[in-house]
């Protein structure tokens, strides 16, 4: 997984456990107790698109092609 999204998806209070055959699933924790599932899962895509869009911020103010910005955030996020 890319760093900056295990990142993100930690701030939010995803964590992947393993269940008891050794499945991976995704639980929900916040401060070690588990959570709605929906509201992490918010979180994670609130701070995923102000990451997002705070780097094609960096990007512009650094003066970087238009055309270069998409390639450049998708690799941050190791999609590209």
């Amino acid at each position: 997984m890319n760093e900056q999204i295990k990142k993100l998806s930690i701030d939010a209070g995803l964590d992947i456990a393993t269940n008891s055959v050794g499945m991976p699933i995704i639980v929900t924790t916040k401060d070690g107790k588990l959570t709605d599932p929906n509201e992490a899962i918010q979180r994670f895509a609130e701070l995923l698109i102000n990451d997002c869009t705070g780097a094609i911020e960096q990007f512009a103010m650094m003066q970087v092609p238009p055309a270069m910005i998409t390639g450049l955030v998708k690799k941050k996020y190791g999609v590209a």
